[in-house]
Parts: C-alpha cells; sequence; structure tokens
C-alpha cells in the first residue's frame, strides 16, 4: 500500500512539473470564456459556466449542443492541462492522453489482447473533492478512438513542435555600406520541416515558409524567401548611415538594431493520417531574434589627372 502511494505522488509531481512546461489553458466553447467544454462518463461533451456567480450550466454555449453540467467539480483539468475530465460517481477523474511520461508510442508498453491498434496510452487519475480532493486511484489505460476528440490536443501538438533556433547572419560581415546590398539569413535554421511529438495521436509539422526582417532603420519589416546560408536570397540595401543611432556594437560602433524572424506552415496528422481542424492557425512564427548592423557610408573623391 505504501508503495503504492508513493508511485501514485510521483505522478502526481511528473503530471505537475508537465503542465509547467507545456502551460495551462481551459478548453472554451464558441469563444465563451464562461462556458468550460468537458467530456461527460457518457463520452459526450458537457458545458460549464465557470464564471463567478454563474454556477452550473445546462446550456450549451450558442450554436452547441445540449448537455447538463458537471456533477462534481473539474478544475483540475484546466489548471493541469489535462485533455479529458469527467465525473465518476462522486469522484472528479482526469486523463492525459497520452501521459506527460511517455509522449511518443515508442515509449508505451505492448497493447493488451482486443486493444485496437489506433488506441492511445493514457493516464487516469480520481479524485475526491474539494477541499480535500484527494487521490483515490492513479493508473495507466488505453483510449480507444472514438473517445479521443483531435481538437482538444491541438495547443498541446503545437507545443511540441520544436522551432528552429538561429541566429541573424549578414554580410557584408562587420560592417556594411550604404547603397550595398546586405544579405540576411537564418544561421542555424535548417531548411526542411520540424515535425512534433504526438499529442493525443495529433502530430503538427512546421514547413518553412519565409522569413520576416525588420533592418532595424526605420523602414519597417519586409518579407523575403527562406534562408539559411549566405546568399543574395534575402537581401536589402540601406539608404543611409547609422552614425547617428544610439545602439552601438561592443566595440562602440553606431548601428541598427536588427532583428528577425521566421514563419512557418502547419499542419496536422490524427494517428498517421492528414487532419484539417475548424480554428487551427494556419501559420507560427518564432520570437524575433535580433543583431546590431553598423552601416557606413562611403565618399568618393573624383580628381583630374
Amino acid at each position: 500500500m505504501l508503495r503504492r502511494a508513493a508511485a501514485a505522488a510521483a505522478t502526481v509531481v511528473v503530471v505537475a512539473v508537465a503542465a509547467l512546461l507545456v502551460g495551462a489553458a481551459p478548453t472554451t466553447a464558441a469563444g465563451d470564456p464562461c462556458q468550460q467544454q468537458y467530456v461527460g462518463a457518457d463520452g459526450k461533451v458537457h458545458y460549464r459556466n465557470i464564471c463567478a456567480g454563474g454556477g452550473e450550466s445546462t446550456d450549451p454555449p450558442a450554436g452547441g449542443g445540449g448537455g447538463d453540467g458537471p456533477s462534481c467539480y473539474l478544475g483540475r483539468k484546466g489548471q493541469f492541462n489535462y485533455q479529458v475530465a469527467y465525473c465518476s460517481g462522486e469522484l472528479s477523474c482526469y486523463r492525459f492522453i497520452p501521459p506527460p511520461s511517455s509522449p511518443l508510442p515508442d515509449a508505451w508498453p505492448a497493447r493488451p489482447p482486443g486493444t485496437s491498434e489506433t488506441a492511445q496510452y493514457a493516464n487516469q487519475a480520481c479524485f475526491t473533492q474539494p477541499p480535500a480532493e484527494e487521490l483515490v486511484s492513479n493508473e495507466y489505460i488505453w483510449v480507444e478512438p472514438a473517445e479521443v476528440d483531435p481538437a482538444a490536443f491541438l495547443t498541446q501538438a503545437i507545443g511540441n513542435i520544436a522551432l528552429p533556433t538561429y541566429t541573424v547572419g549578414f554580410n557584408p560581415p562587420g560592417r556594411t555600406v550604404v547603397g550595398l546590398p546586405t544579405w540576411f539569413w537564418a544561421d542555424g535554421a535548417g531548411a526542411g520541416p520540424v515535425v512534433g511529438s504526438s499529442a493525443g495521436g495529433l502530430v503538427g509539422t512546421a514547413t518553412p515558409a519565409h522569413l520576416e526582417v525588420d533592418p532595424g532603420d526605420g523602414s519597417g519589416s519586409f518579407t523575403c524567401a527562406w534562408s539559411v546560408t549566405p546568399s543574395d536570397t534575402c537581401a536589402y540595401s540601406y539608404r543611409r548611415s547609422s552614425a547617428r543611432e544610439t545602439t552601438r556594437t561592443e566595440k562602440g560602433t553606431p548601428a541598427y538594431p536588427a532583428r528577425m524572424r521566421l514563419v512557418l506552415t502547419l499542419s496536422f496528422q490524427f494517428n498517421g493520417g492528414p487532419i484539417t481542424l475548424a480554428g487551427a492557425p494556419e501559420t507560427i512564427s518564432t520570437p524575433w531574434q535580433g543583431t546590431l548592423v553598423p552601416v557606413a557610408e562611403v565618399q568618393t573623391l573624383v580628381t583630374d589627372p
């Protein structure tokens, strides 16, 4: 009994850490922040009014289906980013699909006899009601595809994509010149698509689309083709020197605070097949990455022979 309690406690710690990494985001319906969506014990989608003073709602959001509110507290779903929450008698039960400790199918155990090849490995934890919320059971189960809503995993699937890391490259190196094309590229970023890990069978892929570059001279950002090596694929000509800029390099040279971000298109697969999800973003961008570009102005003196 003590061993089982210790294992359960360890699992709760893993769940809490995973929630911090992934981020918590309650599932709302029809854009209404007061309506929290959950899956009942009957496997169907239901709704609950979570706004202050709203109590339990038996009304679905505008345009939604019917269903009663939950008969138990399901606040842990949003707090720890569970994909599924439902009431089981007097218990509140939650599921991670797949478990944070086994995010990839390669780490899953052998399927029990009678389990379909498309079933998802899951962790299910059930608690008593507040204020105690004691852990009653913690088990690993297999969830059939019919019980899985891929849209519930959209945020997690996007978060599982490791976007390229890079630095802003530019040429001529060290200092460029007014009127001379300056090349920009994403140094260290790859040229191929990036595939994320599975989130309940939903896998996101980010495919390179283009670069956005802000040269830092006040002209605004521009878009150019994806470039990860020195070339004129992404070029810009500065019209004035950076002599009056207050930003300076480590050597004290005035420079423009240029920056760049990468834009990639998103696509998804569910259980190995392509899928289109309503409301899913079409692109994803990296954070802006900056660099300092000193720009000199070369004066030409013409004399008679």
